[in-house]
């Protein structure tokens, strides 16, 4: 029966065009909470998220970590919580993960990304701002490195030096020397 349960509510979290039975939904909810199921209330949150129900997702997602704590229920309480507006915690808990799973990294870059470009939230401290560059620079960095060490050889270029020579540095100056040329 359960497995049944199981299955009509994974069709809905993928489905929002199909309608899950309050009875089947509290029958999942009870095996998450009496039988100790964290797939059966990670796969609530799934549901309640695609519903636009991001409270309710959260709360799922995280009685599915408490009982097992796993990349997937982190990343649902991440976008949950980002969607429902609570960025700076959705940043928090994205940024103490980002290293478990390249989702929560990515769910990490959008809330911080959000939240400087279309202003939500609180103004961004230095902390929380330099940690975010330090997360882009190191991810350029990574991806650099392999693509120049992959490729320079072959393409007759030399290789490109530390990755602690700030690209950030180089586009800051940039906008300084081009006022001193209209300055002349």
């Amino acid at each position: 029966y359960l497995d049944l349960l199981r299955g009509e509510v994974g069709e809905g979290a993928t489905d929002p065009a199909m309608l899950v039975d309050k009875s089947d939904l509290d029958a999942l909810a009870n095996s998450a909470a009496k039988l100790q199921n964290p797939n059966d209330a990670e796969l609530l949150g799934w549901y309640y998220y695609s519903r636009e129900e991001f409270k309710t997702a959260t709360k799922w997602f995280q009685t599915a970590y408490k009982l097992r704590p796993s990349p997937k229920a982190i990343e649902g309480m991440v976008v949950s919580m980002k969607e429902d507006g609570e960025y700076e915690e959705a940043e928090e808990l994205a940024y103490k993960n980002r290293r478990k799973d390249p989702l929560i990294l990515k769910a990490y870059l959008e809330v911080v990304s959000i939240q400087l470009l279309e202003g939500y939230g609180t103004e961004m401290d230095f902390k929380r701002l330099s940690r975010f560059a330090n997360v882009v620079q190191d991810l350029f960095c990574s991806l650099g490195a392999r693509v120049v060490a992959g490729r320079h050889d072959a393409v007759g270029m030399p290789g490109h030096g530390s990755c602690h020579q700030r690209p950030f540095r180089a586009i800051a100056i940039a906008p300084a020397a081009e006022d001193r040329h209209r300055a002349a």
